[in-house]
């Protein structure tokens, strides 16, 4: 199981700070190399008005950050794109049907969202960290779960799930 991230900047660093989140939860975990060579690094969820009004359906999204540890090179992110997009599936504890097939990509990261927002009611919601379903090798291969992630929306608290041990 991956351990917390080496230190970099916190996430309340207001050069990381995202305008318009509503709130935020610093997650800071290291799911390890599933992309390639490169660590897939969790940084925050942030909550945002979903300002275009039909995705969500409550108003608000989830943004979760992440991070390449190293980087990808121009000739990574350019070429094979699929093989950089590891798999998020997102539950919670009321069983809230969950969108996180979108976000950004760039070399050094990106961000996944998460539609729609947990409900009020919502206490726990797992994060399911998954392999991209394209080998760093060009060859498709089913996604496997390598990590998951509970996160407590009450407290904010972050921990490793107890089913997660890197192993299918």
């Amino acid at each position: 199981m991956s351990a917390a991230a080496p230190p970099r900047t916190a996430v309340s660093d207001p050069a990381e700070a995202l305008i318009g989140s509503t709130r935020s939860i610093p997650i800071d975990f290291d799911a390890g190399p599933i992309v390639g060579p490169h660590r897939v690094i969790l940084r925050a969820l942030r909550w945002f008005p979903d300002v275009w009004g039909g995705r969500s359906g409550r108003g608000e999204y989830l943004d979760l950050s992440y991070s390449f540890q190293p980087p990808l090179t121009e000739e990574e992110r350019s070429t094979d794109f699929p093989r950089n997009v590891w798999t998020l599936t997102v539950t919670d504890d009321v069983g809230t049907d969950y969108d996180s097939s979108t976000g950004g990509l760039g070399a050094s990261g990106g961000d996944r969202e998460i539609h729609p927002a947990p409900p009020t009611g919502a206490e726990t919601l797992t994060l399911s960290i998954g392999t991209p379903p394209l080998g760093w090798d060009g060859e498709p291969r089913p996604s496997q779960v390598v990590e998951e992630l509970m996160v407590d929306l009450r407290t904010g608290k972050v921990s490793p799930s107890e089913h997660a041990d890197g192993l299918p």
